[in-house]
C-alpha cells in the first residue's frame, strides 16, 4: 500500500512515478528512500502545527469538566499554552501534550524539546485557521482528525492499493471537506493533488478539498479526480530536478539531477 503523499510527490517526474508503481506491483510497499533535506527541528514544527490545528477543530470531545465545546475557547487555551512555552528554558512537556490532545507519535517527538522559537509561527497560523473557519461557516460543523482511508487508485501504469490518514475532515452539511495541513509557507501543487487523492479514496459524491499551509489557508474547492500529466507511453520521460532526483530510487536513470 502507498500513501497519497508518496503518489502526489512522485508525479513530478513520469519515470519516477512509473518505477514507483512497478515497485508497488512487485512488493508490499513503496521503496525505502534516503530522504534528504529537513531535520528534526523542521519535523517538530510540522508536528506542532498539525497538533494545534487538529485540537482547535476537534478538541471538544474531552471528558467531563474538560469539555471545551467552542472553537474560540480552544483557540484561547492554545494561546495560553503557547505563552507558557514561550518562556526561555521551558520544554514541551507531557502535560502540554495532554492538554492539546497531541497524538502519541507527535508527543514522543515534541516532549523534552524547546519550541520557543516556533511560538510566533504557531500563533500566526492558528489565527489564520480561526479566520478560515469563521469565513467558511465551519464553527458548528462536526470535525474529525486522523481519518483512515484506503482504496484503489488507477494510474497510467496500473492500479495500486493506496491509503493514509486525512489530517482534518469536516462534515459540512451534505459535503465532506478534506483538509491537508503542511508546515511550509509556499503552496505546492503536490499538496493539492494529495488532498484530491484523499477525496477519491473517501468515495463520497460531494466532496471539497482545502490545503492549509503555515499562515495561509486555501479556500475550499470541489474535489476533482486527479488528472495525470502523463500517459501510459510516457514512462521513460524524466523531469530532473533536486526534488525529484534526491528522493528517487531509480539509480539507472541517466538524466539524474546533479548540483546544489
Amino acid at each position: 500500500m502507498v500513501g497519497p503523499s508518496t503518489l502526489s510527490t512522485a508525479m513530478g517526474c513520469p519515470r519516477r512515478f512509473r518505477t514507483l508503481i512497478e515497485h508497488l506491483h512487485q512488493h508490499q510497499g513503496p521503496p525505502s528512500l534516503d530522504r534528504k533535506g529537513g531535520n528534526d527541528d523542521h519535523q517538530r514544527e510540522g508536528m506542532l502545527l498539525e497538533s494545534i490545528l487538529q485540537f482547535i477543530a476537534v478538541g471538544q470531545d474531552l471528558p467531563g469538566e474538560r469539555n471545551i465545546s467552542a472553537i474560540e475557547d480552544r483557540y484561547d487555551l492554545v494561546l495560553e499554552t503557547l505563552a507558557n512555552l514561550k518562556r526561555p528554558g521551558t520544554p514541551f512537556s507531557r502535560e502540554h501534550a495532554d492538554a492539546l490532545l497531541v497524538k502519541p507519535s507527535n508527543a514522543r517527538a515534541l516532549v523534552g524539546h524547546s519550541v520557543a522559537d516556533l511560538v510566533s509561527k504557531m500563533e500566526e497560523s492558528m489565527t489564520q485557521f480561526l479566520y478560515y473557519i469563521e469565513d467558511n461557516g465551519l464553527e458548528n460543523c462536526r470535525w474529525e482528525c486522523e481519518v483512515d482511508v484506503e482504496g484503489v487508485i488507477a494510474t497510467p501504469f496500473g492500479e495500486v492499493d493506496a491509503g493514509g490518514r486525512i489530517d482534518l475532515l469536516c462534515h459540512k452539511e451534505d459535503t465532506l471537506l478534506v483538509i491537508e495541513i503542511k508546515k511550509r509557507v509556499r503552496h505546492e501543487e503536490s499538496d493539492q493533488i494529495q488532498a484530491q487523492f484523499y477525496a477519491q479514496l473517501l468515495g463520497f459524491d460531494d466532496c471539497q478539498i482545502s490545503v492549509i499551509n503555515a499562515g495561509n489557508c486555501e479556500n475550499p474547492e470541489p474535489a476533482q479526480p486527479v488528472q495525470f500529466p502523463f500517459g501510459a507511453l510516457d514512462g521513460n520521460l524524466t523531469v530532473p530536478n533536486s526534488k525529484n532526483c534526491n528522493h528517487c530510487h531509480d539509480g539507472s536513470c541517466t538524466e539524474r539531477f546533479s548540483g546544489h
